[in-house]
């Protein structure tokens, strides 16, 4: 009876975890207006909830499932169900990121900082003469970095001085090949991002950053682009797409 018992168990453990992967990475994003989930290890991919329209928005997950997206001069947080819990305003914001603890935006003007608790914002400080433009924030390896999201000049990397960003310095250019990213991010000691548009690859990447190589991981249908990417290990990711199983879907 036990053996019985514990076939069943392993059957029924099968059928609710057989598409669900354990050892991928999961990357969070906007696409045609809603709130998408990628999973890396098999490309499948979910959409949870709709975001407002934006021509280009970011896109950032925290660890307690809180959602931040921002847009031009907004940013509106959500709960992992998509109802909004606070919001703030800076000008013209490129994107933002999660760095030892803090919520650090990049904006046309500078690096602001955005109190988590209650969504107070501080201004860090202006950009270093000869930064690019367009600030991609993500965070590796204890440091924050700034790629450049333009499509104008080269894939500039540099390590932002978060105290004084005007200090910030010059890492090294992405190599050729690297097209002009949509939204990106880190995990795992690699940095992930999205293209689309550019010789008509709609992909996902992953980004060496040690060995400056880059890896086309998952191509997706060209019919809207993937924004603001938010990468997290799957063990860890606060926020699922629902498991397709042989029992119906499970959240």
């Amino acid at each position: 009876m036990h053996q019985f018992r514990l076939l069943f168990a392993l059957i029924a453990f099968g059928l609710f975890t057989s598409n669900c992967s354990l050892n991928s990475q999961i990357i969070y994003g906007q696409r045609n207006g809603q709130f998408a989930i990628f999973n890396m290890d098999d490309c499948s991919y979910c959409t949870l909830f709709p975001l407002p329209a934006c021509s280009s928005p970011d896109v950032l997950v925290l660890p307690d499932g809180r959602v931040v997206w921002t847009c031009d001069f907004t940013g509106i947080v959500y709960d992992a169900q998509g109802n909004g819990v606070g919001g703030f305003g800076i000008g013209s914001i490129h994107s933002v990121e999660l760095h030892n603890g803090l919520l650090y935006v990049g904006a046309d003007d500078g690096l602001y900082s955005v109190n988590l608790t209650n969504y107070a914002v501080t201004y860090i400080g202006g950009w270093a003469p000869g930064m690019h433009s367009l600030h991609g924030l993500y965070s590796l390896n204890g440091n924050l970095y700034s790629l450049n999201l333009s499509n104008s000049g080269p894939r500039s990397i540099w390590e932002v001085n978060i105290t004084n960003p005007a200090s910030s310095v010059f890492v090294q250019n992405m190599p050729p090949g690297a097209f002009q990213a949509r939204g990106v991010s880190s995990a795992n000691g690699l940095v992930y991002y999205s293209t689309a548009v550019v010789t008509g690859i709609y992909a996902i990447w992953s980004y060496n950053q040690a060995t400056n190589t880059i890896t086309q991981l998952c191509t997706y249908g060209a019919s809207g682009a993937f924004w603001g990417v938010s990468a997290w290990p799957v063990a860890t990711a606060p926020i699922s797409c629902p498991c397709a199983t042989a029992a119906g879907a499970i959240p």
